[in-house]
Formats: C-alpha cells, sequence, structure tokens
C-alpha cells in the first residue's frame, strides 16, 4: 500500500490462474498449474458444448430472447431505461443485453460458445477451490457440468446470460477470496468485491 492506496500492480494474473495452489496437483487425472486447468477446462467446455450442438451449430431465440435481443437492443437506452425499467432489476445484465449479448443476433450460437467457456471455468475453479477443503472429485465436474437439470439455465440465452455470468463472477470471488487468505496480500480485496458485486 502506497499513501494508503492499494497498488494493483504487483498481482501476478498468471500465477492466479494457473493452479490453483501446489495442494491441486493431485486432484485430477490432468494435474496442476496452468497445463492442467487448461486441459481440465476444455475438457468440461466439450462436455457442456457438445449437448449444446447436439442437433446442429444453431441456436433458435427462445422466449424472452426476443424481447431482450431484439427489442431491448433495438430501443434507445433512455427509452429502455424509463419505458422498460432496464436498470430497475439487474442492471448489469440488462445493460449487457444491449451492449454485448445482443450484438450476436444473428449468430447467437457464438454467445452460447462464450456461456460455454464461462460455465467451464467456472467449474473448474470451483473444483479446484472445493478440492483444497472437501477433496472434492471428478463427480462433482461431471454432475455441475452436465446435469440436465441445468440445461435450461445455462443453454437458454435469457436465462444462461444471468446464471452462469453471475457464476463465473462468483467463482472469480471465490478464487480470489482463496488467494488473499493464502497470501494476506490486501491487492487481492478489491477484486473479491468487484466480481462478488458483479455477480
Amino acid at each position: 500500500m502506497v499513501g494508503g492506496v492499494i497498488e494493483l500492480k504487483k498481482i501476478d494474473l498468471k500465477a492466479i490462474f494457473t493452479g490453483l495452489s501446489d495442494k491441486t496437483k493431485g486432484c485430477n487425472i490432468f494435474g496442476g498449474g496452468s497445463r492442467g486447468a487448461f486441459l481440465e477446462t476444455a475438457f468440461v467446455f466439450l462436455l457442456i458444448f457438445s449437448r449444446f450442438v447436439a442437433l446442429g451449430f444453431t441456436y433458435y431465440p427462445q422466449l424472452d430472447d426476443y424481447i431482450q435481443y431484439k427489442i431491448y437492443a433495438s430501443t434507445p437506452l433512455w427509452e429502455a431505461c424509463t419505458r422498460y425499467g432496464l436498470l430497475a432489476a439487474r442492471p448489469l445484465s440488462n445493460t449487457a443485453d444491449i451492449f454485448l449479448w445482443g450484438h450476436f443476433a444473428g449468430c447467437f450460437i457464438l454467445a452460447v460458445l462464450l456461456i460455454s467457456i464461462m460455465y467451464a471455468a467456472s467449474v473448474v475453479i470451483l473444483r479446484r477451490i472445493l478440492y483444497r477443503y472437501f477433496g472434492t472429485g471428478g463427480i462433482f465436474t461431471v454432475v455441475l457440468a452436465i446435469l440436465p437439470l441445468a440445461f435450461e439455465g445455462t443453454y437458454w440465452l435469457s436465462a444462461s446470460t444471468r446464471i452462469v455470468c453471475g457464476l463465473f463472477y462468483a467463482s472469480l470471488s471465490a478464487l480470489f477470496l482463496q488467494k488473499y487468505l493464502d497470501n494476506r496480500k490486501k491487492c487481492f480485496l478489491p477484486f473479491i468485491a468487484i466480481f462478488q458485486l458483479a455477480a
């Protein structure tokens, strides 16, 4: 800390996302470190994304998708806020509908791809964190990644942009919390708060 300001430039982001600690090295068949985390994430991604494209590389808008990605995205921001109450509930998610997810119109399968990557990363981060304390095994990964009951909230974009993004930010917050508990470096605290608020 310099003059009461936390220095963020000293954070080694590579060290944060590459193998959560030496204690996770034997936690799965992929091993620890950045290579193990990458391989595990790629495997989980294939599990998740393969069910979403089982009938082809096309996403058909469903239910609220039309409202959120057609009406909101084509409406001026001020009108969306005043007429539709865009910022009344879930302001970050609703704003992302206009400035991020709405731009995938016509090729929503790319949004599903991005959501699947976030989902896979969340599963791996959470499993590796929980392994340190509870010895969580591979069955945790399989259940969290391909449990049929999770299909609607992880594929349907109107829901997954809320559920999966929230899960991803919460898992990042948990990761930074673990790093803080390991090192007691105050530079991790803002990230814990930012990602928790985003979740």
